[in-house]
C-alpha cells in the first residue's frame, strides 16, 4: 500500500501514467541523465511514463536481486561518518555529488528526509536500509562510491 500511496503523491495523468520529471520530483531529483537511465529501467515499454504496475514490479525484481542487500550495506559503509556511523546532509550531498547534478537546497532537503526514516536529523545504518528496501531503484544514486565509476547494470 505504501508504494501505491508515493506512486499516487507523483500526480499520474487520468490514464495512470506518471512521466519521469513528476517521478524524481517526488524524490527532490531533476532528471539528470543517471536519473533518466534509471527511469528507463521502469519504462520498458518505452512510453516515457509508467504504470503503478511497472514501479511495482520494478521494484520488487530489484529487491530480489542477489546483490541487493549487499550492495545496500557497502553503500552506507562508504558513505556513513567512520566517527559517528551515521550520514548527515552535507555527506548526503557529498556523495551524490560524485554521481549526478545536485538538485535543489530543497529538493536535497526532501531526498534527504526520505532517507531519514526516524526524523532525527541523521541517516543511521536502519534509517539507510529501510529506505533502499522501499525505493530499491535509488541504491542506482550510490554506484559511484560502491564501484567507482557510474555504472548501473540491472538484470
Amino acid at each position: 500500500m505504501e508504494l501505491l500511496e508515493h506512486f499516487l503523491a507523483m500526480n499520474p495523468d487520468s490514464d495512470g501514467r506518471l512521466n519521469a520529471q513528476d517521478f524524481w520530483a517526488h524524490f527532490g531529483l531533476d532528471c539528470s541523465p543517471l536519473c533518466k537511465k534509471i527511469f528507463h529501467y521502469f519504462d520498458f515499454d518505452n512510453k516515457e511514463s509508467i504504470t503503478f504496475r511497472q514501479f511495482l514490479v520494478g521494484c520488487a525484481h530489484l529487491r530480489k536481486q542477489p546483490l541487493f542487500q549487499g550492495a545496500c550495506e557497502t553503500a552506507f559503509e562508504k558513505c556513513r561518518d567512520p566517527e559517528t556511523s551515521d550520514i548527515s546532509r552535507a555527506q548526503l550531498t557529498d556523495v551524490l555529488r560524485l554521481s549526478m547534478l545536485l538538485p535543489s537546497d530543497d529538493g536535497m532537503l526532501k531526498l534527504f528526509k526520505m532517507f531519514d526514516v526516524d526524523d532525527d536529523e541523521k541517516i543511521g545504518r536502519d534509517d539507510f536500509i529501510a529506505c533502499l528496501v522501499r525505493f530499491p531503484f535509488l541504491i542506482a544514486l550510490f554506484a559511484l562510491p560502491i564501484n567507482g565509476e557510474v555504472y548501473i547494470e540491472i538484470v
